[in-house]
């Protein structure tokens, strides 16, 4: 399995992840990627385009806990992330229809901290708002 994680700083002037120009960067960005590795292997590859979307909009948007540290923007966070990841999708599957799409979430299961019908009623309620 090969791996690609693309990270660190550029010059480039900064992109509000907010804005739907992020999308269409996004877009352009995958395709790229997807012909790096088109070029670069053989292997029917394998992308997560936007991993965990929603524990990012959770955190980042809701949360301020992580980028893009933002309170109050959750479910506008969780549209863009959806939307950015649908054209990345697409943008992958153009330049290689091989391509295999995976679309990774946390799940969880809580456990009542008592017997009691209150705390098994709230930790199923909690188990079911994935």
């Amino acid at each position: 399995m090969n791996l690609l994680i693309i990270g660190g700083r550029s010059g480039r002037r900064r992109l509000d992840i907010l804005s739907p120009a992020f999308i269409d960067r996004f877009a352009r960005f995958a395709r790229v990627a997807a012909q790096v590795v088109r070029d670069e292997t053989d292997a029917v590859p394998f992308y997560v385009p936007v991993n965990e979307i929603s524990f990012w909009s959770w955190a980042g948007g809701s949360l301020a806990y992580i980028n893009p540290l933002a309170s109050g923007h959750g479910n506008e966070l969780k549209a863009i992330l959806v939307r950015a990841a649908i054209a990345a999708v697409e943008a992958v599957r153009e330049v290689d229809p091989r391509a295999r799409i995976v679309h990774a979430e946390p799940a969880i299961h809580v456990v009542p901290r008592s017997g009691y019908p209150q705390d098994i009623r709230a930790a199923q309620h909690y188990t079911l708002a994935q």
